[in-house]
């Protein structure tokens, strides 16, 4: 199935963007430790203990949001595209994560969680399942 045109580029890209802003949200509004990616004046968590349920949704959401902006970019998209994307960036984002395991100077500091490592792979499969499901219908 081949999906042209630039209508995927719209869908794609406002999904995408919608999963950010909810990951830049969880950061801002329930993160006790400031992030670099949200100015301090958006940071509006109370110091404390982040909600058990939302510590892996970030991870899951950028696993969801990249793929999609990744296929956003391209002028045709065809299923290999979308399986390409979403390993791709498991890849990727496994890769940060094992990163923040083992402490490699060159990335950015985190903490690593195993639940981080299942939010990612859920978060392409969701990806992977949403890409095709759009393609289908417009095809």
């Amino acid at each position: 199935m081949i999906w042209r045109g630039r209508a995927h580029t719209v869908s794609f890209a406002t999904t995408s963007a919608l999963a950010i802003a909810l990951g830049l949200a969880v950061y801002a509004l329930a993160r006790p430790v400031r992030i670099p990616l949200v100015p301090a004046a958006l940071h509006f968590a109370p110091a404390g203990r982040e909600p058990e349920i939302l510590s892996s949704l970030p991870s899951a959401l950028h696993a969801f949001a990249m793929p999609l902006l990744t296929l956003a970019c391209l002028r045709v998209v065809r299923r290999w595209h979308v399986l390409a994307a979403c390993i791709g960036w498991v890849g990727i984002d496994i890769g940060f994560e094992l990163a923040q395991r083992y402490r490699i100077e060159l990335l950015p500091r985190g903490t690593f969680d195993p639940l981080d490592v299942l939010g990612v792979l859920m978060g392409a499969s969701l990806s992977c399942a949403v890409a095709l499901a759009l393609i289908r219908r417009k095809a």
